[in-house]
């Protein structure tokens, strides 16, 4: 696992220059809180596994459920299966699931450029019981101020 985290791993893989396969890296979006679906940004994290394949997590919280959903490109996957893929995130200690966790749910997405994603959406508290450990996250100020920087024009000389 690459030693970046968080903002260090959005800012190497948004210069093009880590040979990393394709990233959800949120560049278009600022959260604000709550969407008009009812649901509430908590948090993000970004990672990198297996050397070249980051991956970008939301927590979100809605109708008394926190879910952690990780997404991680398919693409090279070899023979690995997307459960195998989806399993990767427990084998290097990003969360553990509790006795009683739920499956988590693996869901195939695609973004505007075609590259094909997995959509992990994991159970992490139901009514005010958790069901896994770990799962760190960042408040999303911090992507928020990076990304209204990143949007700022370079000033002429």
């Amino acid at each position: 696992m690459s030693e970046l985290k968080g903002l260090d791993v959005i800012k190497a893989y948004r210069t093009g220059k880590t040979g990393w396969l394709p990233m959800r890296d949120k560049k278009e979006q600022v959260s604000s809180g709550m969407n008009e679906y009812d649901e509430y940004d908590i948090g993000w994290n970004a990672g990198v596994i297996d050397g070249n394949r980051p991956y970008f997590v939301e927590c979100w919280h809605t109708s008394g459920i926190t879910t952690l959903t990780i997404y991680v490109t398919t693409k090279d996957l070899g023979d690995l299966t997307h459960k195998q893929l989806a399993d990767r995130f427990v084998e290097i200690g990003y969360y553990t699931p509790r006795e009683n966790a739920y499956t988590p749910e693996i869901r195939v997405i695609h973004d505007d450029d075609g590259n094909e994603y997995l959509s992990i959406n994991i159970v992490a508290i139901y009514k005010d019981e958790p069901y896994i450990e770990g799962g760190a996250i960042y408040d999303y100020y911090i992507l928020n101020k990076y990304n209204r920087q990143s949007e700022k024009p370079e000033p002429s000389v």
